[in-house]
């Protein structure tokens, strides 16, 4: 299995380079897009999703967390042509060539048709069990129940989200990433396990949360779940047989598969193989990307376009020169909330299987990462595979490298194998979190005794699907966790009397930052008052708790001048 790996990895040199004239401009100019976008997980879950010599991101990770959603318009086409880009030569081969054109096909039929997720949490009851504490993962773990209390099936990956929890830095340890749309854009889920990628009327499922609280207070924990629903008159069936090519390389004198051969419909694992090779599913009307695997070798491709209420065969053509990784999910021990803090005392990866137990690795194949050009940037020798299975690296090199790659959201992607000769591959996404920052609410001029206390602010980093709701304290000051570098965009909104207070402001984040933030009227932004009063540089060596005793309740303008100072010296 290693040398399938280096066969991969090293390309034959004249075919690449020939094939160089038209990839090359194409995968730098798609991965430099998707590197300032934040589109380079997207790359990874299209590049896993094609099977063809890929890096790959859990899809339920919604592009692991994507920065920006992708433009509807733009995500089918990229995801055909990176991985073209990222292996040319597999499209060379006359199997390899069918899939290549098939996924470009699938692109441009495709267009901005893409299933887009929906709230379906008015469809479920949610129930959670007692948190009880865990020392091997230092969270407090619960399980959570969810049931299908509607009359119509519900279609993977259904994610439950975390909607809201107090305090801030309360996060979902088995995130497996953030929301990019709707109203709780930003919100951590986990994916919930479905048997055949469905939750038919009355079915339930269950996981386990897993939250990490430094102040080992947590509060209330509120749900939401996204996922699609299976509508009357919007279905058909795919009749699924999965042969091996003939001798002509298609499909003449075809032998079927057999029995095991897990089969995926845009991405979302639906079942295995009888042993006759086949599977009768279900699924959504409309253009869709079908896949049989089984690893470690063995994959292939078909894209369906299904009328609604028809029944229709697809016939799926093996290719065994594939490698196909087994299942597991990347995690990075350090990262919360899609953040990496710099001052992490360690860095590990590890592989968890679906029922989030430890792959233990015992060949570390390569890590790798995308630097500001599209490039892979090869991190394989500051890690080491531990005795654990997992892989660490020294924190101080580790920061060192990826600091170099100039680009705001990293993904790493690791390729290793097991002592059983299984190979696994996925990435991990994440922000640096820089920055210490900190919001002062303040009062208007029009209203200096405006009450500031418990007052909801909310957070947000501009391309990224960084999010935060905090609560202010008696004194107006909002806590946020440690943020990346970049555009931070605060709204707060509190009502005294019959009139409405908005404090709505951008900043750009560069250093530990105490953000002031007016809270105005509509007279106030006639009168020319800042929605950001001043944004002023935290010392170190400062403490919370001083600063909230040092500062007063403002209730004039000099008192919050005074809170401000106070709260720059703790």
């Amino acid at each position: 299995m290693k040398r399938l790996i280096a066969r991969r990895l090293e390309a034959p040199a004249l075919l690449r380079d020939a094939f160089s004239v038209f990839a090359d401009p194409m995968r730098l100019s798609i991965q430099r897009w998707a590197s300032f976008s934040g589109l380079a997980p997207f790359m990874s879950s299209a590049l896993r999703w094609h099977q063809l010599g890929h890096q790959g991101c859990e899809s339920a990770n919604e592009g692991c967390g994507a920065a920006v959603a992708e433009p509807k318009a733009m995500a089918p086409l990229s995801a055909a042509l990176i991985p073209v880009a990222k292996a040319p030569t597999h499209c060379l081969s006359r199997q390899g060539l069918r899939t290549c054109l098939a996924l470009l096909a699938y692109a441009i039929l495709q267009g901005g048709t893409a299933a887009q997720a929906e709230d379906l949490t008015s469809s479920v009851q949610i129930s959670r069990g007692d948190l009880v504490f865990n020392p091997v993962s230092n969270s407090f773990d619960a399980r959570v129940t969810v049931k299908n209390t509607s009359t119509i099936t519900l279609l993977g990956p259904l994610k439950l989200a975390l909607a809201s929890v107090q305090p801030v830095d309360v996060a979902l340890y088995n995130s497996r990433g953030r929301l990019n749309s709707g109203e709780e854009a930003g919100a951590d889920y986990l994916v919930l396990p479905l048997s055949a990628g469905t939750l038919k009327p009355g079915a339930s499922t269950q996981t386990t949360l897993r939250l990490t609280a430094p102040s080992k207070d947590i509060g209330t924990i509120t749900f939401v779940l996204d996922g699609e629903r299976l509508l009357a008159g919007q279905t058909g069936t795919l009749k699924i047989r999965a042969v091996y090519a003939g001798a002509d390389g298609q499909g003449a004198r075809q032998t079927p598969v057999g029995a095991g051969y897990q089969v995926l419909i845009n991405d979302v694992l639906r079942g295995l193989t009888d042993a006759a090779g086949r599977l009768d599913l279900l699924t959504k009307a409309g253009l869709s990307h079908i896949s049989v695997r089984k690893s470690p070798g063995e994959g292939g491709n078909e894209i369906a376009n299904l009328v609604p209420g028809a029944s229709m065969p697809v016939t799926v053509v093996m290719d065994g020169g594939k490698e196909v990784p087994a299942d597991g999910f990347l995690r990075l021990d350090a990262v919360q909330q899609g953040m990496l803090s710099r001052s992490a005392p360690r860095i590990a990866l590890r592989f968890e299987d679906s029922r989030e137990q430890s792959i233990k690795l015992s060949y570390l194949s390569s890590v790798t990462m995308l630097d500001w050009k599209g490039s892979l940037v090869n991190l394989t020798d500051l890690f080491s595979v531990q005795p654990d299975g997992s892989v660490a690296a020294d924190p101080s090199a580790f920061y060192v490298a990826i600091l170099y790659a100039g680009v705001s959201l990293h993904t790493l992607t690791v390729v290793g194998e097991d002592a059983a000769e299984n190979v696994y591959e996925d990435s991990v996404n994440f922000y640096l979190a820089d920055h210490r920052v900190r919001v002062q609410l303040m009062a208007p001029p029009s209203n200096p005794g405006l009450r500031l206390a418990d007052v909801v602010l909310t957070a947000s980093m501009l391309g990224s699907p960084i999010r935060f709701k905090a609560q202010s304290d008696a004194t107006g000051l909002v806590t946020l966790p440690d943020l990346p570098e970049g555009l931070i965009d605060l709204n707060a909104t509190t009502l005294d009397g019959p009139k409405y207070y908005i404090g709505d402001g951008l900043t750009f984040l560069g250093f530990d930052a105490l953000i002031s933030l007016n809270l105005r009227a509509s007279q106030d932004v006639l009168a020319n008052v800042p929605a950001i009063a001043a944004v002023q540089e935290l010392p170190t060596g400062r403490s919370d708790s001083s600063a909230r005793a040092a500062r007063k309740a403002p209730s004039s303008s000099e008192a919050n001048k005074a809170a401000r100072d106070a709260a720059l010296q703790r």
